[in-house]
C-alpha cells in the first residue's frame, strides 16, 4: 500500500520544524493517521507549531 500526501502541508510543517537545533527531538515532521480519510502533520521548533491537517490517498498495489 503506497499513501499520497499534499507537499504543501508537509513543506509548511518543515518550515517551522527546528534546524540545527541541540534539541534533536524537534527536528522533524510529525505525520499521525487517526482517520482513514485525513493524516496530521506537526512541526515545531519548540517556540512556534505548526498543525495541519492533509487529505490521504491511498495506491492499492496490484494483486499478482
Amino acid at each position: 500500500m503506497k499513501i499520497t500526501l499534499k507537499t504543501s502541508v508537509l513543506r509548511a510543517a518543515l518550515i517551522c520544524s527546528a534546524k540545527k537545533d541541540i534539541r534533536y527531538y524537534l527536528q522533524g515532521v510529525c505525520i499521525s493517521i487517526n482517520n482513514p480519510e485525513v493524516a496530521m502533520v506537526y512541526g515545531t521548533d519548540g517556540h512556534i507549531l505548526f498543525v495541519g491537517q492533509c487529505p490521504i490517498v491511498v495506491h492499492e498495489a496490484p494483486t499478482e
